[in-house]
Order: C-alpha cells, then structure tokens, then sequence
C-alpha cells in the first residue's frame, strides 16, 4: 500500500486541517502526501522522509 492510500484510509471522514493540526504538519503538507505529488512542483512525484 502506498503512503498517500494509507494516509487517505487512516482519515477516513476527519477533517484535512484536524488531522494535520494532530499531527502537528500543515493540512497542505498533509494533503501533498494524500495525494502523492506536488502540485506546486509539476506534480512531481514526492518522497517524503521520515
């Protein structure tokens, strides 16, 4: 399983902006991660590190 399926499966319903404040990461960052890539960047593919 990807990252960005398990991050989306693991909100389920929550909020974008809740789940972020949790995790202490801005909700953009959380959503670049959801979606795989960065849109900011061509939509370049992301690796994110721990």
């Amino acid at each position: 399983m990807n990252l960005d399926k398990l991050l989306k499966e693991l909100r389920g319903d929550e909020d974008l902006r809740d789940v972020a404040e949790r995790m202490n990461i801005t909700y953009s960052y959380l959503s670049i991660l959801e979606r795989g890539t960065d849109c900011r960047t061509t939509r370049n593919p992301i690796t994110p590190t721990p």
